[in-house]
């Protein structure tokens, strides 16, 4: 135990002055801003989701990226369809260029629709790396044409 003598040689006797109380209330203050901010603010911006534009605007900024990079890497065999995926490549450094520039006063409306525009050129790399081009080359066969053509007439 504790004698009265060594209680009182070395305990610190302070009286409860304005800084004691400042004190007490300025802890109070910073647990109960703790609790809000732990507790509050997570449910205020899940409710309102704030960070959905930001998050939509991160994503299109990496499809653009992402999809001029496929297009890089897609083997042409013709000059044709050569010319089809360099006409995509063109298309997609003008939206990147304008996603660059414009992002920050883009609404998130106009977010989404530029995203589900670049998921298109997706869907035409994919169909490109299995050789499915827009445009094919026809041969004009003359000597077939007129095969027909005598077949047709009778000669």
């Amino acid at each position: 135990m504790i004698t009265k003598a060594i209680k009182a040689q070395y305990s610190c006797r302070r009286k409860s002055d304005f800084v004691t109380w400042f004190a007490i209330i300025f802890f109070f203050i910073v647990v109960l801003l703790e609790l809000y901010l732990i507790l509050w603010v997570p449910i205020q911006l899940r409710r309102e989701g704030v960070l959905q534009k930001h998050v939509a605007k991160e994503q299109m900024g990496t499809k653009v990226d992402y999809y001029r990079s496929v297009m890089r890497r897609i083997p042409a065999k013709t000059s044709l369809n050569k010319g089809e995926i360099q006409l995509a490549r063109n298309m997609l450094d003008l939206y990147a260029n304008y996603i660059r520039q414009y992002q920050d006063k883009l609404e998130l409306s106009e977010i989404l629709e530029i995203s589900e525009l670049l998921d298109r050129y997706g869907m035409l790399t994919i169909s490109w790396q299995k050789k499915n081009f827009a445009f094919k080359r026809n041969e004009i066969s003359l000597t077939q044409a007129m095969n027909v053509l005598e077949k047709k007439n009778g000669l």
